[in-house]
């Protein structure tokens, strides 16, 4: 009988193995014919979208169990528990969001439920990719559930898109950008960006907390880049690409009309995540965070003036 089905296709192969056919005879046919059709680099391109599935299934109805539990503490004690009891189920695979780094074992002890209103879960892998120890030995991926995350994506690509523009045309605006998947009208995840601080969380190191960019004080990022700089050459190149960042991301979410700042997200560079509006016009908060740029912008450039004049550098 099966001789007569001919050759299946992929998709029809893949239809054969889910839950609908049990019959052993019926799979093990279906796998003879992957096992044709498909070669050691073509696999896993078809392979990956069904663990995707599988993964954000658990991830969603794990993100439900621990949002019925108020206490960011207690939620994330249960999280590492539910997650050491189901390990294999998102360890030693692709990263969704980036299939170049091939997921390990996780390290449950720095998966954490953040702290804000939807609950977001951080995870944290071992990257198992060859050569991850000298650039990305961690990987790590926030999973969010009640936010649409298509407009997030929609405005990392655009700034993307003028990046590319701005460096055809022999301008570097130094924006690091990050990978956004939606899964859904509610749900996706976001890629964490390594090694970095957000603004809230070097006012809080100064003592200094706001709650909006014209609340800022000035100098403290200065003091915050001077601290980690190391030489004052290295100095220098920091505050300049620093305020060319500004440059790119104060141009860029004013074209796209950006508002509603959240300074504390894990991946903000002076708040990316932010609420689109239709109208051209610029807001009251979108001319006060210019003008809370512009402040900081002038103080550090009076400020490595000055240290340039004492130090003796030039550029």
């Amino acid at each position: 009988m099966l001789e007569k089905w001919g050759p299946l296709t992929v998709g029809t192969a893949f239809c054969i193995l889910s839950k609908k056919c049990m019959d052993p005879i019926i799979r093990r046919f279906a796998v003879a014919q992957l096992d044709i059709m498909l070669d050691n680099q073509s696999f896993p391109l078809f392979i990956l979208p069904f663990i995707q599935v599988e993964m954000v299934d658990y991830l969603h109805r794990l993100s439900l169990l621990v949002k019925g539990i108020r206490e960011k503490e207690a939620a994330t004690e249960r999280l590492r528990e539910e997650l050491r009891n189901n390990c294999p189920t998102l360890e030693k695979i692709d990263s969704p969001l980036d299939p170049s780094n091939a997921l390990g074992h996780l390290r449950i002890d720095k998966c954490r439920v953040l702290g804000s209103a939807k609950m977001p879960l951080l995870l944290s892998w071992q990257n198992r990719s060859p050569l991850s120890e000298y650039h990305l030995p961690t990987y790590e991926i926030i999973f969010k559930n009640g936010d649409d995350l298509r407009q997030d994506m929609l405005v990392v690509q655009m700034l993307e898109l003028m990046d590319s523009i701005w460096k055809r045309n022999q301008l570097d605006c130094c924006l690091s950008t990050y990978p956004v998947l939606p899964m859904g009208t509610k749900y996706g995840m976001i890629s964490v960006v390594p090694n970095c601080s957000t603004i809230f969380e070097i006012q809080s190191e100064g003592g200094k907390v706001g709650t909006a960019v014209k609340s800022l004080e000035t100098t403290f990022i200065n003091r915050y880049i001077k601290s980690n700089a190391g030489s004052t050459k290295k100095y220098m190149e920091c505050v300049d690409r620093f305020l060319m960042s500004c440059v790119g991301y104060s141009v860029g979410t004013f074209i796209m009309g950006i508002m509603q700042n959240e300074l504390s997200n894990a991946n903000e560079v002076l708040s990316l995540r932010a609420t689109v509006r239709r109208s051209r016009a610029p807001l009251e908060t979108e001319r006060q965070s210019i003008i809370g740029l512009r402040s900081i912008w002038e103080s550090l450039k009076t400020q490595t003036e000055i240290d340039r004049r004492e130090s003796g550098w030039r550029t």
